[in-house]
C-alpha cells in the first residue's frame, strides 16, 4: 500500500489503543501527528517518525493550536482519528453532574470539536477521512458504566449524522467499535474507581466491580488471584482474559478504512464484539440484563 502524502492526526496516543494505532501507521509509512495531553509520553512514537503534539480534547485552545500546527505544516488534515477517551464508572444515581460532563467532554465533545476544526481543510481538498473510536459498550447496557456507555452511544449518533452530511464532499466518517482489548484500559478504570462507602445502596455492586478489575489486573501481571476475590469475579476475569484481543487488530482496521474508497459506516472489531452485539439484539431484554449482571458480578 502507498502511504498518503496528507497527514493523519490521532488523539490519545500516550498509551493503549491510540499508541498502537499511531505506531502501526507510522511503521507503514504514513505521516502521523500523534497527540496526547502530556507530549512527554510520546517519545517512543517520535523515535518511530511520528510528529508529536500536545492536545487536550477538553481544552479549546489546545485543540485549535494542534490543528493549526498541522495546517501550517501541510495545508490540510488528510485524516482524523478521534481515539482519546476514558471510562468513568459508578452508579448513575451517584455520579455527579461534573463527572458526567467530564465524561462527555472527553469522549464526545472533544471529538466533535476536532471534526469541526478539521473539516474545512478536508472540504477544500475535496477528500478526507474521519475515524471515531467507539466501543462495543454502545450496543449493550453495562451496570456501573452508564456514563461511559452513554458517551459512546452519543459518539455513534454524531458519527452517523456526520457521515451523511459530509459524503457529498468526498469526506467519509467511520465509527470503529472495538470489543475488549489487551491494553492498559482496565487498569486505568481500576485506578479511577469511585469510593465504595459502606452502607450505600450500591456497595455490593461496586465491590463486585472492584473485585473483577483486581482479578484482571492480577492475571495480566502474572500474579495469583487474591483469595478475597469472589467466584463470580474470578470467572468474569477468566472470560475477559480469554477474550482480550491484540489492539493491533484495530490498528489494521483503521489502516484499511484509510485506504478504502468506500469505507464502512460502522465497524465492530473482534469476534466477541460481533457475537455480543448480535446476542444483545436477539435476547429478550430481561434475559440480556440477567446475563450482563452475572458477567459483571453485579446483583
Amino acid at each position: 500500500m502507498t502511504a498518503p502524502t496528507s497527514p493523519i492526526l490521532i488523539t490519545g496516543c500516550s498509551a493503549g489503543l491510540g499508541h498502537t494505532i499511531a505506531l502501526h501507521l507510522a511503521r507503514r509509512g504514513h505521516r502521523i501527528y500523534a497527540t496526547a495531553r502530556k507530549p512527554e509520553t510520546l517519545d517512543r512514537l517520535a523515535a518511530h517518525g511520528c510528529q508529536t503534539l500536545a492536545l487536550d480534547v477538553t481544552d479549546e485552545a489546545s485543540m485549535t493550536q494542534a490543528v493549526k500546527r498541522v495546517l501550517h505544516d501541510h495545508g490540510r488534515i488528510g485524516a482524523l482519528v478521534n481515539n482519546a477517551g476514558y471510562a468513568q464508572t459508578g452508579p448513575v444515581e451517584d455520579l455527579s453532574m461534573a463527572e458526567i460532563r467530564k465524561q462527555f467532554d472527553t469522549n464526545v465533545f472533544g471529538a466533535v470539536r476536532l471534526c469541526q476544526l478539521a473539516l474545512p481543510s478536508m472540504r477544500a481538498a475535496g477528500h478526507g477521512r474521519i475515524i471515531n473510536i467507539g466501543s462495543l459498550a454502545a450496543h449493550m447496557p453495562l451496570p456501573l458504566w452508564g456514563g461511559y456507555t452513554a458517551s459512546k452511544a452519543a459518539l455513534a449518533a454524531f458519527t452517523n449524522a456526520l457521515r451523511i452530511e459530509t459524503a457529498k464532499f468526498n469526506i467519509h466518517a467511520t465509527l470503529i467499535e472495538p470489543g475488549y482489548l489487551s491494553t492498559e484500559f482496565t487498569d486505568h478504570v481500576r485506578q479511577n474507581l469511585p469510593a465504595t462507602d459502606a452502607g450505600t445502596a450500591y456497595e455490593a455492586d461496586l465491590t463486585g466491580l472492584e473485585s473483577v478489575l483486581s482479578c484482571i489486573h492480577s492475571r495480566t501481571q502474572g500474579q495469583r488471584t487474591t483469595t478475597a476475590a469472589t467466584p463470580a469475579a474470578t470467572q468474569c476475569a477468566k472470560v475477559l482474559a480469554a477474550l482480550a484481543a491484540d489492539p493491533t487488530l484495530v490498528a489494521r482496521r483503521v489502516e484499511r478504512v484509510l485506504a478504502s474508497r468506500r469505507p464502512p459506516a460502522r465497524l465492530l472489531v473482534t469476534a466477541h464484539a460481533h457475537a455480543a452485539a448480535r446476542l444483545a439484539g436477539l435476547l429478550p431484554q430481561r434475559h440480556w440484563d440477567a446475563t450482563v449482571r452475572a458477567l459483571f458480578a453485579t446483583r
